[in-house]
């Protein structure tokens, strides 16, 4: 009993120790990453993040994903290009089985092609808006799969801190500089958006848009295992959550093969014997 005393007394003072020389790290480390906020401002968290982000003219990748939309759940493969500000070209597949479905998206439309029940949609953009969430717009959409700041909206309302180690950018209301349709006189606005970036890479780590007048509405995603392609770093591993229109999806997918090619082909064409989706 004596011994267990004596033992108890003397992890105390390590504990204390190791408590201390953590807190003291802590406090150093945010100290360090904090000077350059302090010393440039805000402006010097954006002009890292854009000069850190992904510039390539033309990105390819194959990816394996999870899906989970309200209740249902389901598991895909498929390939993903894109040409950059142009087209997001996707194929899907079930786990062992041959292509299931095609699906291109660009700046004014969105088609899909279901290789299974042998019909198509062809539908404007907000079509996947209406589908997903309010503000999922092709600016958007290539933004969080490359893991870049949007490039049509306002950059100078953003708040710089620090947060859990990590740089945070805050803004609301961010208003989008390019009108989506010329008969459409309203600017869009992102209520409400974070993002947090890495210290050393200042890559982005995490997103979360907010819609202030709908709390159950949202966007979060997290990006994990950053890996080197080509002189940039793309996140292999990114974590969805979109809640908007009465939907909830979660989607998990993990990339490989990434590439940046000079060029890509973007295949999408429709047998005559489809039938066009009416609803």
């Amino acid at each position: 009993m004596t011994k267990h005393l004596r033992f108890g007394h003397a992890i105390i003072p390590v504990l204390i120790l190791i408590l201390l020389v953590t807190i003291t790290s802590c406090r150093s480390y945010r100290k360090v990453i904090k000077e350059p906020l302090k010393t440039h401002g805000t402006e010097f968290l954006i002009e890292q993040m854009k000069e850190h982000e992904i510039k390539t003219g033309y990105f390819t990748a194959r990816f394996s994903a999870e899906l989970t939309r309200n209740r249902d759940r389901m598991s895909f493969n498929g390939q993903i290009r894109v040409k950059r500000d142009s087209i997001i070209w996707l194929t899907f597949s079930p786990a062992l089985g041959i292509e299931m479905g095609r699906l291109v998206v660009t700046n004014d439309s969105v088609k899909w092609m279901n290789r299974l029940e042998s019909n198509y949609l062809l539908a404007g953009s907000k079509h996947i808006a209406s589908l997903t969430h309010p503000l999922l717009n092709y600016d958007l959409l290539q933004a969080i799969i490359f893991g870049n700041d949007l490039t049509l909206y306002d950059n100078s309302q953003f708040r710089g801190g620090i947060d859990n180690k990590e740089y945070k950018l805050s803004v609301s209301h961010r208003r989008n500089l390019k009108k989506q349709m010329k008969e459409d006189e309203h600017i869009e606005t992102i209520p409400f958006q974070h993002l947090w970036l890495d210290p050393e890479t200042f890559r982005i780590t995490r997103v979360m848009i907010r819609d202030l007048q709908d709390k159950d509405a949202g966007i979060d995603v997290e990006y994990q295992r950053f890996v080197e392609v080509n002189g940039f770093l793309f996140a292999s591993r990114q974590l969805y959550n979109i809640r908007g229109g009465g939907n909830k999806l979660d989607l998990v997918i993990n990339f490989s093969r990434i590439d940046t090619p000079e060029t890509a082909g973007f295949p999408f064409t429709i047998p005559e014997k489809y039938s066009p989706i009416n609803n």
